[in-house]
């Protein structure tokens, strides 16, 4: 019998086969025997070792399904999901002047393409120390060298562009006009002080003195104990950052002493097991956020306190009495804070 059908219908049909195959062996070239499987494990395993997580669970991945024996792919399968966990993530966050988000930043680590933009997702990162540069529009505004640690989970990694206050705040002052000289004249002349002996009361030229060398020291050993709990409010902030983050370097050795026996258990473990497991990287990673806020709190308040006394020394007077004489008689007047 004669097969009548087309020439282009049977080459549609092959098209449908090549289309049907499965995605993941067109994506995932597999071994093709045992031997290859275990070599493909063990490249798996030299890659874990040498801290390229990464890598290792595209081999993983290979190896985790057919041709390779059950055996081999419960292996490759129970490695690769214990990697899962320990492969690091950052969320990259870049501000600009005004504290807001940007997004049109590239980031590169160790010289290599990261980030072509930001939008806020977890990135896995081999751990390891790691060289970090944030680039907009061509120049790269901000470096960081940081070290990522195994198994920490959504590790925030913050820049910032530019700083307020600083080439804008003087171009500012700069463009502002200067008064002309009849503005200058009409501006009030300020008076000299008045001992107060010239007051009504006549006090001896000595006492005034001797008041007005008290004075000041007075009002400086007020400034002196203002700011006393600025100072010690670094220091508890200091050391609940550094409680938090030694709190967070015992958990993540916890979590990872936990993981490393799921292959006691593995394919078997309980759900619980590694539930617990995730509940210690998770307890390490806000520690590690609460560990570094106090630190920024500590450091936000120590540079407080020492731009405090310079700021109330120039907004707080003592009271001052101010004479000055008049067409009619004279003009006496009491300023200061009350």
């Amino acid at each position: 019998m004669i097969d009548k059908r087309h020439p282009l219908a049977v080459l549609a049909g092959a098209a449908l086969l090549a289309l049907a195959a499965s995605p993941v062996q067109a994506q995932i070239p597999h071994p093709r025997d045992e031997e290859a499987c275990l070599n493909v494990l063990k490249d798996a395993k030299a890659k874990e070792q040498g801290g390229e997580l990464q890598a290792a669970r595209v081999l993983l991945r290979q190896c985790a399904h057919t041709p390779c024996s059950a055996f081999v792919r419960q292996q490759c399968a129970n490695r690769n999901t214990k990697l899962e966990l320990d492969t690091p993530t950052v969320v990259l966050l870049v501000t600009d002047a005004a504290g807001g988000s940007r997004t049109d930043v590239q980031v590169k680590v160790d010289g290599e393409p990261f980030a072509s933009t930001l939008d806020g997702r977890a990135l896995a990162i081999d751990p390891g120390m790691h060289d970090f540069s944030f680039i907009a529009d061509g120049h790269v505004f901000a470096t960081q060298r940081i070290l990522i640690v195994q198994g920490q989970r959504n590790r925030f990694i913050t820049a910032n562009i530019g700083k307020p206050g600083s080439r804008g705040a003087v171009a500012a002052d700069e463009s502002a006009v200067p008064a002309s000289e009849e503005q200058v004249a009409r501006l009030p002349v300020a008076r000299p002080r008045v001992k107060m002996e010239a007051s009504a009361d006549k006090k001896p030229a000595a006492e005034a003195e001797a008041a007005a060398e008290s004075t000041p020291a007075e009002s400086t050993s007020e400034e002196a104990a203002a700011p006393k709990h600025h100072r010690i409010l670094p220091w508890v902030l200091t050391g609940v950052g550094v409680a938090s983050l030694g709190a967070a370097a015992v958990l993540t050795t916890w979590g990872r002493k936990d993981n490393n026996n799921l292959s006691a258990c593995s394919p078997n473990c309980a759900d619980a097991t590694l539930s617990h497991i995730k509940t210690v990287y998770k307890g390490a990673d806000i520690a590690i956020g609460v560990g570094v806020a106090a630190l920024a709190a500590a450091y936000w308040s120590y540079a407080y306190a020492q731009s405090a006394p310079a700021e109330s020394k120039s907004s707080e007077t003592a009271l001052r009495l101010d004479v000055a004489p008049t067409s009619s008689g004279g003009f006496a007047a009491v300023s200061g804070r009350f």
